[in-house]
C-alpha cells in the first residue's frame, strides 16, 4: 500500500524528495525509507541528485525509472501494422511499419512478432523487459474473454490469429487485445483535444465508421464490447450507416459525375479522399454536392449518438475525418435541424498514429497495476 502511494507520488510530481513524501503521505521519515529503499531494489525508481532548495542540506531527489520496463503498442490495420516501442513513461522510443504484403495470415503473424524482437534488438532489449503487448485491431473485441467479432470484411481471414489466447502463444509477454478506435479514444483523452473531457466520443472515418466512447476518464465499452458502433445505425432508406459512411461510398457517389471523375486519382482510397475535399474546399460544385450527402449521413450518426450519449465533444478522425476542417462547416446545419444541443466539433490533434498510441497508453497502465497489485504487494 505504501509503495503504491509513493509511485502515485512519483509519477504525480515527476521527481520528489523523501522528506516530501513523508509530508504528503503522513509517513514517519523511517518508513518512507523503507519503502524508498524497496522501490529501488525493485529498479522502479532512482535518485536524480540533490533538489534545488536553497537552505540547509538539499535533499536527494528520486524519479521513476521509466527504463525499468517497456511496453509495446500495434496498431493492426488493413494494409500496415504500426509498432511502437515505448518506455514507462509512455514515451515512445521506436516506431515502424510492418506492410500487409503476406496472403498467408499465419506467415503474417509470424513475421510480426520476428518484426517485434528485432526492434527489440535494436535497442539492447530482449522479451524479459516487456510488460505488456497491446493490439488495437478494427474489430468488437469481447472483454472477458479476448475474442473478436465483427471484424472488417478484408481481415476476415485473421480472425482466429487475433484471439488473445492465439496472441499470448505468438507473444511471449501479457497481451491486450482492444478495438482500435476505443484506443484512439484513450489517446485523445490523455493527449489530444478532449483532454480530460468527462464525456466525449471519438468517431473514426475512413474504410468503415466506429466511434470510440469514454465517460470520466474510461471507456464505456458495453456488455459486449460493442458500444459505438454506429455503423450498424440504418438510415431512413433502411441501409446500415457503414455502407454511407466509407471512403468506398464517396468513391461511389463521386463516380455519378463524370466531369469530377476526371479531375481525381483513381489510387488508393486516400489520395482519392485526399483530392476530393481539396476541391470541396476550394467550392467544386460537384465536390461539395458529394461532401453534401456524405455529411446528411454523418450527421444521423452524430444526432443519434448525441440522444444516447449527450457528449461535450466529439473528435473526428480518420482518412475522411482528417478533413474536420470542410467537414464540419457541411454537417453543422443538418445537426442545427437535428438537436437542441450541439455537442463541440473538432479534428483529431493527433492524427494516424491515433490508435498506437492508444495502445501504449492502455500497456503502460496496465503495466502501474501490475506493479501495484503484484510487486508492490506487501507479505504479511
Amino acid at each position: 500500500m505504501n509503495e503504491s502511494l509513493a509511485i502515485d507520488l512519483i509519477l504525480r510530481h515527476g521527481k520528489i524528495s523523501r522528506a516530501d513524501i513523508s509530508r504528503e503521505i503522513g509517513l514517519s521519515k523511517p518508513t518512507v525509507s523503507s519503502v524508498v529503499s524497496r522501490l529501488l531494489e525493485l529498479n522502479l525508481i532512482r535518485e536524480i541528485g540533490p533538489g534545488e532548495n536553497t537552505q540547509g542540506r538539499k535533499a536527494t531527489l528520486l524519479q521513476l525509472n521509466q527504463n525499468a520496463l517497456f511496453v509495446i503498442g500495434i496498431d493492426f490495420s488493413v494494409k500496415k501494422s504500426r509498432v511502437a516501442l515505448a518506455n514507462l513513461n509512455g514515451d515512445i522510443v521506436a516506431l515502424s511499419t510492418l506492410a500487409m504484403n503476406e496472403s498467408a495470415p499465419a506467415s503474417y503473424m509470424a513475421r510480426l512478432a520476428d518484426h517485434v524482437t528485432a526492434v527489440l534488438q535494436q535497442y539492447h532489449l530482449d522479451w524479459s523487459v516487456i510488460h505488456y503487448v497491446s493490439f488495437g485491431v478494427p474489430a468488437v473485441v469481447t472483454p472477458e474473454t479476448g475474442t473478436t467479432s465483427f471484424m472488417v470484411d478484408e481481415l476476415e481471414g485473421f480472425k482466429p490469429f487475433l484471439s488473445q489466447p492465439y496472441l499470448k502463444r505468438l507473444f511471449p509477454a501479457n497481451v491486450i487485445l482492444e478495438n482500435d478506435v476505443n484506443l484512439s479514444a484513450l489517446a485523445e483523452y490523455r493527449y489530444g483535444v478532449a483532454r480530460k473531457a468527462s464525456i466525449f466520443s471519438y468517431m473514426s472515418l475512413g474504410a468503415g465508421v466506429g466511434s470510440g466512447l469514454m465517460l470520466d476518464g474510461v471507456l464505456y465499452r458495453g456488455s459486449n464490447g460493442a458500444a459505438g458502433e454506429i455503423g450498424e445505425l440504418l438510415s431512413s432508406s433502411g441501409v446500415k450507416l457503414e455502407q454511407c459512411l466509407s471512403a468506398q461510398y464517396i468513391k461511389n457517389e463521386t463516380a455519378k459525375y463524370r466531369e469530377l471523375s476526371d479531375k481525381l486519382s483513381c489510387y488508393g482510397h486516400q489520395k482519392f479522399v485526399d483530392e476530393l475535399f481539396a476541391l470541396a474546399a476550394v467550392e467544386d460544385p460537384e465536390a461539395v454536392k458529394v461532401i453534401q450527402d456524405y455529411s446528411h449521413f454523418l450527421a444521423i450518426a452524430i444526432q443519434n449518438l448525441c440522444v444516447m450519449y449527450d457528449p461535450k465533444i466529439i473528435v473526428l478522425g480518420g482518412s475522411i475525418g482528417r478533413h474536420s476542417d470542410v467537414l464540419i462547416p457541411f454537417v453543422r446545419p443538418f445537426l442545427t435541424k437535428f438537436l437542441p444541443i450541439i455537442p463541440k466539433l473538432s479534428g483529431t490533434e493527433i492524427g494516424e498514429n491515433s490508435v498506437v498510441i492508444g495502445a501504449v497508453g492502455l500497456a503502460v497502465k496496465r503495466s502501474f497495476d501490475f506493479i501495484k497489485n503484484n510487486l508492490l504487494v506487501q507479505e504479511s
